[in-house]
């Protein structure tokens, strides 16, 4: 799904509190200072979901926002984090080409090899955009 889109979806769910909002919006943009700045107000819990089961750690790692992505974890954010579709932090960042963060959230027990309900991985998806390269001594490492 496009950011574009995420973020629609995010400020549209009535569901959410409007701290869980502002969580979403800075992971999105990589607003580290805001991100950390909500997280310290003790009012939104660091793996509140939008509708569809998007987490902050997910917004973040769709846009390799490394720092948002270490703050996060460092909060406490599950690094195997499912959409309503399956996909996981890693599969988003294996998508973007964003080593960093994959190196990041398989250190933290990301799971390399979580399927999404159309049966695609990160390592699957990350083959589809040409950084299997890239990522291949990522994937050795984890799975050795």
């Amino acid at each position: 799904m496009p950011a574009g889109r995420l973020t629609r979806r995010v400020v549209d769910d009535l569901k959410e509190t409007p701290s869980d909002v502002l969580l979403h919006l800075a992971a999105l943009r990589g607003d580290e200072i805001n991100l950390r700045r909500v997280l310290d107000s003790g009012k939104v819990h660091v793996d509140c979901k939008d509708e569809d089961g998007t987490t902050p750690l997910i917004l973040s790692a769709a846009g390799g926002h490394t720092p948002c992505v270490l703050e996060l974890l460092e909060q406490g954010a599950d690094p195997n984090s499912r959409r309503a579709t399956g996909t996981t932090p890693l599969f988003f960042a294996a998508q973007g080409g964003y080593l960093d963060v994959v190196k990041i959230l398989i250190k933290a027990g990301a799971s390399v090899d979580t399927p999404s309900v159309d049966g695609g991985t990160p390592l699957f998806v990350a083959a589809q955009g040409g950084y299997v390269n890239w990522f291949g001594s990522c994937w050795i490492v984890a799975l050795m």
